[in-house]
């Protein structure tokens, strides 16, 4: 076993959740690198961002995926079926569903927009696509 399948699997035994195939072979495929600095648009077309980078399934590696689960998902600031994956230039997050009726939906998240606390809910979330290999076919690179 690799250690990226070693931290992908530590993630979901720690954190009793499964991740998505398409996004599980994502990291499997270390394509995380490949994908810095790509452009994305929210399905209503009101949001025009970047992915500054996707987070590291690599535990105590800067901006990891364990700590963005723990610190956005587990401390109640986003729905519990929503983890962190991505962050944009301005520290917004792109958030893809593990459960529930929009399993698979990856969101933009203007955490920069919530109050304090954060109200828990979509009301600052919008739809870029319904499951994460689409999100990754809409993203092009900065020209």
């Amino acid at each position: 076993m690799t250690i990226i399948q070693k931290e992908v699997c530590s993630i979901e035994n720690n954190f009793k959740i499964k991740l998505p195939k398409e996004y599980r072979d994502f990291i499997m495929k270390g394509s995380l690198e490949k994908l810095k600095m790509h452009r994305f648009v929210t399905k209503d077309k009101k949001v025009e961002s970047i992915v500054k980078y996707f987070f590291s399934p690599k535990k105590d590696y800067d901006d990891d995926l364990y700590g963005e689960i723990q610190g956005f998902t587990l401390d109640q600031k986003i729905p519990i079926n929503l983890i962190p994956i991505a962050i944009t230039p301005a520290e917004n997050r792109v958030l893809l569903s593990i459960s529930g009726k929009d399993t698979g939906n990856v969101y933009y998240w203007a955490w920069d927009e919530e109050p304090e606390p954060p109200t828990q809910s979509y009301q600052f979330m919008r739809l870029i696509d319904n499951n994460f290999d689409d999100f990754l076919n809409s993203l092009h690179e900065i020209e």
